[in-house]
């Protein structure tokens, strides 16, 4: 999960994946880099040579920076992108509807694991 979303969010994520058991690491960015964010051109190359990492965002910056979008779609990544209407969530609100989400974008996730970037909207993730 990117810097656009709360850190708390992602451990409480964590705790379920391993109380289910599904093997899945959730990480927010902070955790990836304690001392800093290092700018999305860095870790979004850093996660490209990885394994198949999948990326939470609402950053609509991402969009508008050509340089980023470009590296976002040539990494491989597949990418979960919250639409606009998430910007205006609290942390509640935009909590319960990721998790609420959670199984579509799983079964998402696990049939492409590289590549694509899918929009998340309040009820419903589409391609």
């Amino acid at each position: 999960m990117d810097n656009q979303l709360p850190p708390p969010l992602a451990s409480f994520m964590q705790y379920l994946s391993n109380h289910d058991g599904d093997g899945h690491t959730i990480q927010h960015i902070r955790e990836r880099y304690p001392q800093g964010d290092p700018g999305d051109l860095v870790w979004i190359n850093d996660l490209r040579k990885e394994e198949p990492w999948i990326l939470f965002t609402k950053d609509v910056m991402t969009k508008r920076n050509p340089a980023e979008w470009a590296a976002l779609k040539e990494s491989g990544l597949t990418v979960f992108y919250l639409v606009k209407r998430f910007n205006h969530m609290n942390s509640w609100e935009l909590s319960w509807r990721l998790l609420k989400l959670w199984p579509v974008i799983l079964e998402r996730a696990e049939k492409r694991l590289t590549g694509h970037i899918y929009h998340v909207y309040e009820n419903r993730v589409e391609k």
